[in-house]
């Protein structure tokens, strides 16, 4: 029998090893590659390509944004039988014009995974990841107290909101470990560990500084399989400014994935529950369709207390797609 593997955030595929978990925790902020770059090429097939799209209303505008990846393994003749060797490449896209922040960046990431054991149901992986970035701020059109502090939490501090655009370019490394193992061949469970803007990027800018922290991420999920049809995931992130101890956001989800027909095609259907330091608690109902090898996934952010920070909710719609090169993959 094949065995489901793991890997938001995230939010994410099809004969994965992350298959459930990374096709729900992989809500544009919690994409498997940005959580950790040790999910880079974790998942049972040649390749896996899609993206996250999020429309968001923040304040009087409605803002776009988009995520895309492919990741794939590389080597397979050479690395030995039960270890993978992968490389990928996302792109990220993030506007928020209610606070006038823009982001762009490109991810390069690079993952080993090492067998445990004989049979491959136990392994070990190590990531690491280059980010080439562009932060904007832009003057908003309306300027309050909450704007200020997020863009301080963007990594911008001590700006006059008056003065034109500001931009800052800038390489940033990341890197994570991971670990997974099926006990009994009903449950497998992963645990990820990752460190987010190694280097600190911080730069000196007119009437003003950028810096962002480095960030700790903890992640942990678990696939429970009840049938040859049903499945139930849970998944848990964490993050935290390194060395301060401070808890930046955090969440909980619930996945059931219910087979139909000849199994050709899986629904499901859970919820999260996200807090964030800023923007505070969040409840995200997602819907899900697994079609042969195609993942598509719905989510709807639900903001608790509509009066922080102008924030409204979000949709977010995600697809992945996981293929074969060849018959003989590993």
């Amino acid at each position: 029998m094949k065995l489901l593997q793991l890997g938001f955030i995230c939010i994410y595929l099809t004969y994965s090893s992350q298959s459930l978990a990374q096709k729900f925790s992989s809500k544009f902020y919690t994409s498997p590659t940005l959580l950790n770059p040790a999910n880079t090429g974790n998942f049972i097939a040649d390749y896996r390509v899609g993206g996250v799209s999020r429309t968001e209303k923040n304040g009087l505008v409605n803002d776009i944004s988009y995520f895309f990846s492919y990741d794939s393994k590389i080597l397979k003749n050479i690395v030995q039988d039960k270890d993978r060797l992968a490389i990928g490449i996302s792109a990220l896209s993030e506007s928020d014009r209610y606070f006038g922040l823009f982001d762009k960046s490109i991810f390069l990431s690079l993952a080993y995974f090492k067998g445990l054991n004989e049979s491959g149901d136990e392994k070990i992986g190590i990531g690491f990841q280059v980010a080439s970035t562009t932060k904007t701020k832009e003057t908003p059109t309306y300027i309050f107290t909450n704007q200020v502090e997020t863009a301080a939490n963007y990594g911008f501090s001590g700006l006059n909101f008056f003065s034109p655009k500001v931009s800052v370019s800038y390489l940033d490394f990341n890197a994570g470990i991971s670990y997974q193992k099926t006990i009994q061949s009903k449950h497998l469970i992963s645990f990820g560990l990752s460190i987010l803007h190694i280097t600190k990027p911080q730069k000196k800018i007119d009437g003003g500084e950028f810096m962002i922290d480095s960030k700790v991420g903890l992640q942990n999920v678990n696939e429970f399989e009840i049938s040859n049809r049903n499945k139930i995931l849970t998944n848990f992130n964490l993050n935290s400014d390194l060395g301060k101890g401070n808890i930046r956001d955090l969440s909980f989800g619930c996945i059931y994935q219910v087979g139909v027909g000849q199994t050709f095609y899986k629904i499901s259907g859970g919820t999260f529950i996200k807090y964030d330091k800023i923007f505070g608690t969040i409840f995200s109902p997602t819907i899900g369709l697994k079609l042969l090898k195609l993942n598509i996934q719905i989510t709807y952010d639900i903001v608790s207390s509509k009066e922080i920070y102008n924030r409204r909710n979000a949709f977010e719609f995600g697809m992945f797609y996981t293929g074969m090169l060849k018959s003989n993959t590993k």
